[in-house]
């Protein structure tokens, strides 16, 4: 007899009695009314069912706020980092698929779709930046404001990275000023490479530690711990 190793989806499936703590999970999530953003881990070897465990606590959130108003119910989004195969196009593509899911029509909140709007600048600051020198006269023109390539480099390091803290107060702003949360689940850090998880802790804890955002990671403790 042969068992695959495919997460179950539903509580109705659960034969090793999680329900309870999945249960347990998704109230402890919905009870947190604080502002700061919230990180939980959930720890497990590789296949011992922490997708499933998610999987259940998603489907127990969902039937608790089934009657809730739209703007009662918290905003679930999934991202899967094994999607994106460049390392360095990471965290951008974090902040675009936040930003795509806030956007959608799925959410009437124009506070939200707002919110969405402004992550995808934030997103686009991340985006690696190549200085290219033109030719003719705009290029004596510009040799001439900025002085040289590394200069120029350095100008645009320095715009970006007060862009990056001004759109991400504004950010900040935005998410204050209303009460809905943001749950973002990330999966299956542990299989990822160590560049790639010490990615994933740096836009959690620094580039994403935005208010009313609730973050479940779910990885083997080890193996991330002897990345970082």
């Amino acid at each position: 007899m042969f068992n695959s190793d495919t997460p179950i989806k539903s509580m109705a499936e659960d034969t090793l009695g999680r329900k309870l703590f999945c249960q347990e999970l998704g109230e402890a999530i919905l009870s947190y009314k604080g502002i700061d953003s919230l990180v939980i881990g959930l720890f497990g070897n590789w296949g011992s069912g922490k997708t499933s465990v998610i999987n259940m606590t998603l489907e127990y959130i969902n039937i608790i706020c089934k009657d809730k108003s739209l703007e009662e119910k918290p905003v679930v989004i999934k991202f899967n980092p094994w999607n994106y195969s460049e390392q360095n196009q990471l965290i951008c593509q974090f902040f675009e698929q936040l930003a795509i899911v806030l956007k959608s029509n799925n959410y009437s909140n124009e506070r939200i779709k707002k919110i969405g709007e402004k992550l995808e600048i934030y997103a686009n600051l991340f985006k690696p930046f190549s200085f290219i020198p033109t030719i003719g006269p705009i290029a004596s023109l510009i040799t001439e404001i900025i002085g040289s390539l590394g200069n120029a480099s350095k100008a645009w390091n320095d715009f970006k990275e007060k862009d990056l803290n001004s759109t991400k107060e504004e950010l900040n702003n935005l998410l204050n000023s209303q009460s809905q949360k943001i749950i973002v689940i990330i999966d299956n850090i542990d299989r990822l490479n160590n560049i790639e998880i010490r990615q994933i802790f740096q836009l959690v804890k620094s580039l994403g530690d935005f208010p009313n955002t609730i973050y479940l990671l779910s990885f083997d403790r080890h193996v991330v711990t002897n990345a970082l």
